[in-house]
Formats: C-alpha cells, structure tokens, sequence
C-alpha cells in the first residue's frame, strides 16, 4: 500500500500497459512472487490564461488559430470561447501541431446560440499537451468563433501565464481569438514507477493477497 492519499495507478511493467488498479493499495491473488509497479498519478487543477469577462467585441468572418507553447506538461480541460449569433450548432475544438498542419486533438461540443454573441465553456476536451511544446488552438466550422479585435487592450503577445504562454494568432497582431480560462490539470509527481515486491513464501498454500 502507498502511505498518503490521491490517486495512485498500478501496473505490471515498469512502463507502458493498462493500470492494473487505482487505489493506495492493491488488492490481488498471486500463485508466485512477482513485482508490481505504483504510480503518482496526483493533479493540480487550476484555470489561467486572460478572463472571459474581459472580451469586448470582434470579428467571425474567417478560421483563426491561437498560437501557445508549455512549459510544463498537462491536460486541458476546458476553454471559455465567444461564439457568434448564429443558431445553435456544433462546433469541433482543435488542437494542431506548432504550424497547424497536423490536427492532433479535436473534440466535438453542441453550443446553444442564445441570440447574442454567445461565452460558451468547452467542456471535457481532456487535450493531452506535452511540455515545452507549441500548439495552435481553432475551432470548426470557420466564421463561428469571434475574435475580438481590442485585444491588445489586456493582452500583448507574447503572454507568459506560468504554464501557458500565448505568443500571437493568424489574424492580427493586436485582435486576440477568444479563448479564455483555460482549465488545466497539472502532474504534482516528478518520479518514475516504484517496484513493489509480492514474496510467495509458500507457493503450495492459498494464493498471496497483497494489501
């Protein structure tokens, strides 16, 4: 068992496979010794990036990309995005390598038009992003996510938010996509794998329960 709390993954080989188990301890039959491997697994959530409040007004007449790099590694969660008038409709959050010809990520999502340019939260994206990495952010169909076009009143590029730094987009050097409040989940453990030992003293009596 693992002293502490969180979440902890089990496996059966030092690296790769499917989790065995999730817990602080392990429970299983063993017919012989054999080793096991425990993982910290433990996240810290947190959202960053500029607020959703702070959108004026914009543009939708073309596709736009969000261009950021990592300095970490994480997942994001969710995003907040400005959606046009239009009536409801879905809409494919993409995540594209560093020169957005290579979709890496994409994840589709029915946004509710209200009538009015629209602050919709993408949810569950669960956009796995690799550290010191450069990424560009869209969305699909084009015309349908609005780019304010007074974003240099709260953000120049590039923009350092610890984990995320947005260096600019496709469309103007002063316009800023609108993607706000990204919510992120970083890794807490900086270590491999621990082996654990199960020892089978005595193969010929009942199976070995590790506990």
């Amino acid at each position: 068992s693992v002293t502490g709390s969180g979440v902890y993954n089990w496996y059966n080989d030092s690296v790769g496979g499917v989790s065995l188990q999730t817990g602080t301890s392990y429970t299983s039959s063993f017919t012989q010794s054999d080793t096991l491997w425990v993982e910290d697994k433990n996240t810290e959530a947190k959202t960053i990036g500029p607020a959703a409040s702070l959108y004026r007004d914009g543009v939708n007449d073309s596709k736009y990309y969000l261009s950021f790099s990592t300095t970490s590694r994480m997942t994001l969660n969710a995003v907040t995005a400005y959606f046009n008038a239009l009536t409801s409709q879905v809409v494919t959050v993409e995540l594209w390598n560093a020169n957005a010809t290579v979709l890496l990520q994409s994840k589709t999502i029915n946004v509710t038009a209200t009538g009015n340019v629209t602050a919709v939260e993408l949810n569950n994206l669960n956009f796995q992003l690799d550290a010191n990495t450069t990424y560009q952010l869209s969305t699909s169909p084009a015309n349908y996510l609005r780019v304010d076009t007074y974003g240099s009143n709260y953000i120049s590029y590039p923009a350092d938010f610890g984990e995320i730094i947005i260096i600019g987009n496709s469309a103007a050097s002063n316009w800023y996509p609108s993607f706000y409040d990204f919510q992120i989940e970083i890794p807490t453990y900086n270590c491999s794998r621990t082996p654990v030992m199960v020892t089978q003293f005595c193969p010929n009596e009942n199976p070995l329960a590790i506990n």
